[in-house]
């Protein structure tokens, strides 16, 4: 993966996770990894994995899908 690539996904996990007001044990626990994992995601001393990706996408889909719900019945 390039650094490019690393550091948008880094900033991703980490405004996905602040958008949901969540803190790092609540995020790893919905993504099934240790909070550990997440910090070192955020510090860029890792990257998620293909199946953590994945959950990622499916959190970050579904937060739009309901920001367009929310807007739609506004």
């Amino acid at each position: 993966m390039s650094i490019t690539k690393q550091v948008q996904v880094i900033d991703k996990a980490r405004s996905l996770r602040q958008q949901l007001n969540l803190s790092q044990a609540s995020f790893a626990a919905k993504l099934g990894v240790s909070v550990r994992t997440v910090n070192r995601w955020e510090n860029g001393h890792a990257h998620p994995s293909k199946m953590a990706l994945k959950l990622l996408e499916e959190m970050l889909n579904q937060m739009q899908l309901e920001q367009m719900q929310s807007t739609n019945s506004r």
